[in-house]
């Protein structure tokens, strides 16, 4: 193997996870607050320049961006929902969240991630 196909294969691999933000542009989160949604794609990453974890998504109906949050409550409970999803054997589409913009007592603002599972997947898991 040469170094020009040595640097593709690498390449490739860091972004075989992320490949679903392909050609797409960073969307505003405050858009989909108190919507309703369905993730299509999501991943938990680690920032490169913060000791803090990411998610970043793309919404069912939206194939033009993607969105990122790094709220802690949120990426606490999408690790949540990527467990359950996986040991049911389900995909994001057998649950709809909502997310939420709250105040601390402080008075700081973040983000919180409510979630229902949808009735055609709750038959499924019952079966």
């Amino acid at each position: 193997m040469n170094l020009q196909e040595a640097v593709r294969q690498v390449n490739e691999a860091s972004n075989s996870e992320l490949g679903f933000l392909r050609d797409r542009t960073k969307g505003d989160v405050r858009n989909l607050i108190g919507r309703e949604i369905i993730f299509e794609d999501v991943a938990v990453v680690t920032s490169k320049f913060y000791n803090n974890e990411n998610v970043l998504f793309t919404v069912r109906g939206d194939n033009v961006h993607y969105f990122r949050l790094c709220s802690g409550p949120v990426v606490e409970a999408v690790k949540k929902l990527m467990e359950g999803l996986a040991n049911d054997g389900k995909d994001w589409d057998a649950v709809a969240v909502t997310i939420s913009e709250v105040r601390s007592r402080q008075g700081r603002r973040y983000y919180m991630l409510t979630a229902r599972i949808l009735e055609d997947a709750d038959e499924q898991i019952a079966l």
